[in-house]
């Protein structure tokens, strides 16, 4: 009897619980209860909804990737944009200290020849120093004995004369020596002779390419054009002419 007693009892566990201790045997007098049916469908839609979150997510992510990777495309532009520009900025600052070096060293050698002179056609012998004495005798009278008659420019060659550079003690002592030059005027010695300011090769350059050439009118730009359109007056033609010679009263105005 106590055998059948204890086979009434479910001793199964309770599947709401994992813990051992809290096993209890079933009531009899409970109803028993069968496990509940899946909902597949239900299960389905969550898994759907729950891929199509992670989808979102995915495709959110990859926008924000391709936001960035435009954002460092644009900041790699402007960083090569940044460093021309300085390229640039350097480039004309190079060039502008360039130019004031070469403005600079201009001047310079404008001071260095402010009170020099140069004497052109003057022989390399004795005659020819002989004759540039004579000549700084009647340019420069007072002082001539102090200047320094040797000093050459340029190499020497067999083709042409070096010139002779003449450096006085100022710039208004050179000047009372070119105006002076006036007086070698008739004198037949100092025919080939020349005096000239002690210029710059760029000085030299630019008064070079001041000189306008002579221009000279062809002989055909005298000749009468047969017919003046632009001016409407046609000449007469050989054969008019000998009409209205052997006509007088051609010449008659008929009006």
């Amino acid at each position: 009897m106590l055998l059948l007693r204890r086979m009434d009892f479910d001793w199964r566990l309770p599947t709401s619980t994992g813990n051992h201790a809290d096993h209890k045997p079933r009531s009899p007098n409970l109803p028993y209860s069968s496990p509940k049916k899946i909902d597949l469908d239900l299960i389905y839609k969550t898994m759907l909804k729950q891929f199509k979150d992670v989808k979102d997510t995915q495709s959110h992510i990859m926008k924000r990737l391709d936001n960035m990777e435009a954002e460092k495309e644009k900041l790699v532009e402007n960083q090569i944009a940044m460093q021309e520009s300085l390229t640039s900025f350097q480039n004309e600052v190079k060039s502008d200290f360039q130019n004031f070096e070469e403005k600079y060293d201009e001047e310079i050698r404008k001071i260095r020849k402010l009170n020099n002179l140069v004497v052109m056609g003057i022989p390399e012998t004795n005659d020819g120093q002989k004759l540039l004495t004579d000549l700084l005798k009647i340019i420069y009278p007072t002082s001539y004995t102090s200047l320094k008659l040797d000093e050459r420019i340029g190499q020497l060659t067999t083709s042409s004369l070096r010139p002779v550079r003449l450096r006085f003690s100022s710039a208004t002592e050179r000047q009372l020596a070119l105006d002076n030059c006036k007086n070698l005027k008739g004198l037949v010695q100092f025919d080939k002779i020349s005096v000239k300011k002690d210029l710059t090769r760029k000085q030299q350059e630019l008064k070079q390419n001041s000189r306008t050439p002579v221009q000279t009118r062809s002989r055909s730009s005298h000749k009468r054009p047969a017919d003046d359109h632009a001016s409407g007056i046609q000449f007469p033609t050989q054969k008019q002419r000998r009409t209205r010679n052997s006509d007088p009263g051609s010449h008659m105005d008929t009006q």
